[in-house]
């Protein structure tokens, strides 16, 4: 008869480990880069994820975000529309998460200014649809970009 020894552990596996190996993974991957460009490349999504992080601590920090930006960094060197896309767009769909985020401590006042600007905003939106029709689906985007960008002055 074989005896039957318990031990007094049961095997489970941990994946409290998994974080510090992707964290240890990543930073020699950054330091065996070939060059400073694949460096960069390898650091920036941990640095938006920690500036996403940050914005999103409090509900008012991603308005001086945005405006930092929209003042100071130029447009990206890529074609997006005329000129190329602004990093401040980044920090306005952080803004928009936050919102969404903060929505529990929203107080909107009922006034007659800001029901004035909701029905300025659908009656630009309405406009949409023509522009669409008439002049075709690349106006009818940039148009829908103006609104966007409208709408992004009224949320602040």
């Amino acid at each position: 008869m074989a005896s039957a020894i318990t031990p007094n552990y049961r095997f489970a596996p941990s994946i409290q480990w998994l974080p510090a190996v992707f964290l240890g993974s990543w930073a020699a991957a950054i330091a065996i880069a070939p060059g400073l460009t694949w460096k960069l490349l390898l650091i920036a999504p941990g640095v938006l994820a920690a500036t996403a992080l940050w914005t999103l601590g409090r509900p008012h920090r991603w308005i001086a975000a945005f405006l930092a930006a929209a003042l100071l960094l130029p447009p990206l060197p890529f074609a997006l529309g005329d000129s190329g896309p602004h990093p401040g767009l980044l920090f306005a769909g952080i803004g928009a998460l936050a919102g969404l985020v903060w929505l529990a401590r929203w107080r909107i006042p009922v006034t007659s200014l800001n029901a004035a600007l909701a029905v300025l905003v659908c009656a630009i939106l309405a406009s949409i649809a023509p522009a669409a029709i008439y002049s075709g689906a690349a106006l009818a985007g940039m148009s829908l970009a103006r609104v966007g960008l409208f709408a992004i002055a009224i949320y602040v």
